[in-house]
């Protein structure tokens, strides 16, 4: 079977936002991306559904919970759990836990995400272990970790990648379309490691889970099931999303270990403040729920779908072309105050229709220059504050496909009042792609398809450090006060000016996958964007969850940062 590397959300707080899974695990599966190697001596592993304290499976316990109120208490699961839907999607991330010597038999712990187990006996799912044990089942015993996916009833297949404690890990699990073919992807977001297959799978899906399982195992000539817990100390799950949106987790969604009756040996926090990550422990004590760190915007698909990430936010549009791809191009409002959230969608002609968040008034519908009925030739536009009679108004360009710049405000009264003057003009070439505003300012810089920049309204020049002459490769640019960035269709990351070298978290050679890149609020590091829309944080910027995610459909085209 032919694997193909996937984009997975960037992801670790509010979640990159909805999934990419049986068929027969009798193919191994490959990757591609940064180097992996598979651990040596790995265990055969096998997860479970999940065992309720009054099954008969395994020891007897009391059905009731012995730990935090609202709880559900298992005999093999700890983490959060949704029932009552039918789920065709699922993303989320997790720290890799760290075990430490405790137990004088082998122990295993497998943190994962997945979807059905929760009442039913089908599962898929992919995840990490973290295991004290041996290639005999006999001391000494050692630290052991490793990446698989599993499909039941068969056991999990290990995935060849590099795993250590702390490595941030990010999956998708997703069906394409209604086929019956469910996607599996895991990407190791520290190393860069990445991996995916495609299954075929017929469970029902009636269920979501985020999990640290005691699991079933063999090694060598020990076997247990449920198998005793690992001592993984704490790990947290972030940018949790089912069916692209975030789950609104509570904690009657929450599930405790206990080994054996009456003793918690693994616990979650209550859910952090947006319902999409959590913390879980070793031990009784309840940890924390995670602190959520802002960050956020907006992602654009072709229909004109807005889609809000991090904390921004979701809005209401006053335009969408369901089944027509005519959408191209987002901004935000630079004149909204504090707290709002508003701005426009272009269309392929050179329209602009607004869209705004809730509280937040809705943009007037701006005067243009520039509209081509009929014609997708209007590539991209860009916003920026002008004050004419002491009045601020949003004003802005808009980006022709052969680099002609048309001035555009929210009055026709003060549209003569706007710079637009470029430097890279090439007329019948639809080559100029995209176009950035320095934030505060009115000058900025226009991308060719190659990666060269073109300034426009005085901005300094600066050259490129990504340019591929003949090859229409760059897909996104975003200025900064200092230079900016450019990002290729694979998921380069390049700076010009005086930006700071950042190392992307999603890369994908020889797959033209990525769409564009914004910097995150505040500056510090970037998020680019895959054509599935998961949004990768990258140079320090917070891990995020995308609220519009589509496996396997690229109709995912622009992202813009938010306050």
């Amino acid at each position: 079977m032919a694997v193909q590397t996937m984009p997975s959300g960037g992801l670790c707080r509010r979640v990159f936002a909805a999934a990419l899974g049986i068929g027969a695990i009798l193919a191994a599966q490959g990757a591609l991306g940064a180097p992996v190697k598979a651990a040596t001596s790995a265990p055969v592993i096998r997860t479970h559904p999940m065992i309720p304290a009054t099954s008969p499976v395994g020891p007897a316990e009391s059905p009731e919970n012995t730990g935090v109120p609202g709880f559900q208490t298992t005999k093999n699961w700890s983490g959060y759990a949704q029932t009552g839907g039918v789920y065709q999607s699922i993303t989320g991330c997790w720290a890799v836990p760290s075990v430490t010597p405790g137990t004088s038999v082998p122990a295993y712990s497998s943190a994962w995400i997945g979807i059905d187990g929760d009442g039913n006996g089908d599962l898929i799912q992919t995840g990490t272990e973290q295991d004290w044990s041996s290639s005999t089942g006999q001391a000494p015993f050692a630290a052991n970790y490793f990446a698989w996916w599993e499909i039941l009833p068969y056991t999990a297949t290990p995935i060849p990648m590099s795993i250590t404690p702390g490595d941030q890990m990010c999956a998708s699990i997703g069906e394409i379309g209604t086929s019956g073919q469910w996607t599996i992807s895991l990407t190791n977001e520290t190393s860069g490691g990445t991996f995916s297959t495609q299954q075929p799978y017929a469970g029902p899906a009636d269920s979501a889970e985020w999990i640290v399982e005691a699991p079933f195992a063999t090694d060598g000539s020990y076997n247990c099931g449920p198998c005793t817990l690992a001592s993984y100390g704490l790990t947290t799950f972030s940018q949790a999303t089912e069916d692209g949106a975030d789950p609104e987790l509570t904690p009657t969604n929450g599930l405790e270990m206990d080994q054996p009756l009456g003793t918690v040996v693994s616990i979650p926090s209550d859910p952090d403040s947006y319902g999409n990550g959590f913390s879980l422990a070793y031990g009784s004590a309840q940890p924390l729920p995670p602190t959520n760190i802002p960050g956020g915007g907006y992602t654009l698909d072709a229909y004109g779908g807005v889609h809000n990430f991090g904390d921004a936010p979701p809005v209401s549009a006053t335009a969408y072309w369901p089944g027509w791809q005519i959408a191209t191009s987002i901004a935000m409002d630079p004149c909204d105050t504090s707290g709002q959230y508003s701005g426009w969608v272009m269309d392929g002609f050179g329209g602009l229709h607004p869209f705004a968040a809730g509280g937040t008034p809705m943009p007037a519908i701006p005067a243009i220059t520039g509209y081509w009925p009929g014609w997708t030739i209007a590539n991209d536009f860009v916003a920026f504050c002008i004050t004419v009679g002491g009045v601020q108004h949003a004003a802005g360009c808009v980006l022709d496909g052969f680099g002609g710049l048309h001035p555009w405000a929210d009055s026709s009264a003060v549209i003569g009042d706007v710079p637009c003057n470029g430097t890279g003009y090439w007329p019948n070439w639809d080559i100029a792609t995209k176009i950035a505003v320095v934030p505060g300012h009115d000058y900025g810089y226009v991308m060719d398809g190659f990666g060269g920049l073109h300034p426009f309204n005085g901005a300094p020049f600066y050259a490129p450090s990504g340019y591929w002459p003949g090859w229409t490769i760059a897909r996104g640019i975003v200025a900064t006060a200092t230079g900016g960035y450019t990002v290729d269709g694979f998921g380069g990351i390049h700076p010009f000016g005086n930006a700071p070298a950042i190392t992307p978290s999603g890369y994908w050679p020889n797959w033209d996958i990525v769409r564009g890149i914004a910097v995150a609020y505040g500056g510090t590091g970037t998020y680019t964007l895959d054509a599935f829309g998961g949004v990768h944080a990258a140079g320090g910027a917070t891990p995020v969850s995308a609220g519009g995610y589509f496996p396997n459909q690229a109709v995912v085209i622009e992202i813009v940062s938010a306050p």
